[in-house]
């Protein structure tokens, strides 16, 4: 296993651009028993993480019926990969018989998914990295595998970072996660952006302070910011 990560971490550090990376990661993925990958960095919500990744195996149609399906608070994996936690193997099948995830392993199970690891990467406060591995064949796989997806996750996003493909994305993910507002969040945050208070705000517009506090809140957890200034700027960089 040593021997397929070095080759993998030689082969990602010495892309020259998009298309030798996601080579060079693919190759990995597979020498370790996988079949395809998805990763993502410093993505500012899960929906950007899934439909606009840095770098993924899964075809734009893949993507299109996760984004029309709306998975994104259904899928267990997604949550894995926004947490803290050590890179983990699953099964298509861990979370069956569960209220809230149930839906989404049958939904794996018929693309044939059979098992794969989660492994979230290194990322700034309020974004999402991680790199996502699926196998469509029963193999097992163990710490030591999830470990390996997880070195080949970071050297990835760090050539990708160095080639200057994690700027552009983190640019469209700022654009984009603007489109998960509803209309009235996107009037609030533009008058805050002009410099006024929530109560300002709740008078101009004829709410209630605290609906204005909870439409405040949702836009911050909306855009993976932890303060009104860093959703003002993403608004102002539009």
């Amino acid at each position: 296993m040593l021997d397929h990560v070095a080759q993998a971490v030689t082969e990602i550090c010495a892309a020259q651009d998009r298309a030798m990376l996601h080579a060079a990661t693919q190759s990995g993925i597979v020498a370790l028993g996988f079949d395809s990958f998805n990763l993502g960095h410093q993505k500012h919500c899960k929906r950007q993480f899934m439909i606009e990744p840095t770098l993924t195996s899964w075809t734009a149609q893949d993507l299109q019926n996760y984004d029309r399906d709306n998975w994104y608070d259904r899928d267990p994996l997604l949550a894995r990969a926004a947490s803290k936690e050590r890179p983990q193997t699953w099964s298509a099948t861990d979370w069956r018989g569960n209220q809230h995830y149930g839906d989404h392993t049958e939904y794996i199970v018929e693309l044939g998914i059979k098992n794969g690891v989660t492994a979230p990467l290194s990322n700034h406060r309020g974004t999402l990295s991680a790199i996502c591995v699926l196998s469509f064949t029963p193999n097992l796989h163990g710490p030591k595998v999830a470990s390996a997806v997880a070195v080949i996750g970071q050297v990835a996003m760090t050539r990708a970072a160095a080639l200057g493909l994690v700027e552009a994305d983190d640019n469209l993910a700022k654009a984009q996660a603007l489109v998960t507002l509803s209309p009235q969040q996107l009037e609030i945050l533009d008058w805050a952006r002009q410099g006024k208070s929530n109560r300002d705000i709740a008078e101009i517009s004829g709410s209630s302070k605290r609906a204005v506090d909870y439409h405040m809140s949702e836009i911050l957890r909306k855009l993976g910011v932890s303060g009104r200034s860093q959703a003002i700027a993403i608004l102002a960089s539009k």
